[in-house]
């Protein structure tokens, strides 16, 4: 190993998921409690290319996927949601930022889909959802005051599911 190339320590969050695009030009990241993906440009070490949002609140780890050709990118998101971007659409320039739309986007899931994956030659698609919870334990006199709160239900969704793209 020689050294790093290019290093960015001013991100707002940890990195939790990278990926090169299979053209080897780019590279894609996602951090924690972010709803940026990055397109970073290797060829231009340091510059981002643009941004595409996705709803992630929370700590956990959401991982994406790029299609075998690079020219779809898929997240999901702790909203339950699955956006699909084309990486090779044009941008629409908000001030300085270049955000790339979704070109799509459904419901997976009842809770947050932490995983997508493309099957390399079939249109497949695999999610996967779930979070790690705290129960809220309280006393019996605390559930008295807060009946509105005890009517108030989770949804728990830990679950692999897998779509046809037809």
């Amino acid at each position: 190993m020689k050294g790093a190339i290019f290093v960015s320590s001013n991100l707002s969050s940890g990195v939790t998921h990278m990926i090169f695009s299979p053209c080897g030009n780019y590279l894609y990241s996602g951090e924690r409690k972010s709803g940026d993906l990055l397109c970073w440009d290797l060829r231009k070490p340091g510059t981002i290319l643009y941004h595409m949002n996705r709803t992630v609140t929370t700590n956990q780890r959401v991982y994406f996927d790029l299609d075998r050709y690079g020219d779809h990118l898929v997240s999901g998101g702790t909203d339950g949601r699955v956006q699909f971007w084309k990486t090779t659409s044009s941008l629409t320039t908000q001030s300085t930022d270049s955000i790339l739309q979704s070109c799509s986007t459904f419901t997976a899931h009842q809770d947050a889909v932490n995983g997508s994956s493309l099957h390399p030659i079939r249109p497949l698609l695999a999610t996967c959802s779930g979070q790690w919870t705290f129960d809220n334990v309280a006393s019996d006199s605390e559930e008295e005051d807060n009946d509105d709160e005890s009517n108030f239900m989770n949804v728990y969704e830990n679950s692999l599911k897998i779509w046809s793209l037809l």
